[in-house]
């Protein structure tokens, strides 16, 4: 799965991974499907989550 976010992209190399986005402040995760549009880079985290590995969070700012 890969997300663009205008110069930025979000590549996971494992099947399986789920990818979910907000923006910064939100409560709500938004789960990244391919007809997602991310405009919003600024203050953005991103999750990515697979079941029985480590959750990778990163907050782009």
């Amino acid at each position: 799965m890969k997300i663009r976010i205008k110069d930025l992209v979000i590549k996971s190399k494992d099947t399986g991974t789920s990818i979910g986005y907000r923006k910064k402040g939100d409560k709500k995760w938004n789960i990244y499907t391919t007809d997602s549009k991310l405009n919003h880079v600024n203050e953005t985290e991103i999750i990515m989550f697979k079941p029985g590995y480590e959750l990778l969070y990163k907050l782009i700012d």
